[in-house]
């Protein structure tokens, strides 16, 4: 992800969580942190978590990881579809 990216994930939890302010040293940790992400899939991830969850989403949470660390993608493989 590039710079302008993160700040905008960053823009749309502070937005969808009015009392979440970042500091200065969260916004350059992000920015360290996203250099191998893909931008629409912490998208994806950030917007499944203001959907359904009251608090805003970790580093953690926003790049998809579980609490094994490990990306839960490779789930999707083993799900049935629904038109069966």
């Amino acid at each position: 992800m590039e710079k302008t990216e993160v700040f905008k994930i960053l823009m749309l939890i502070e937005s969808s969580y009015p009392l979440c302010r970042f500091r200065n040293e969260t916004v350059e940790q992000w920015f360290r942190q996203c250099n191998a992400l893909i931008y629409e899939d912490v998208l994806q991830h950030v917007c499944g978590h203001i959907r359904s969850r009251p608090y805003p989403p970790s580093f953690r949470d926003a790049a998809g990881f579980t609490a094994e660390g490990k990306s839960a993608d490779w789930m999707e493989e083993y799900i049935l579809p629904k038109e069966i």
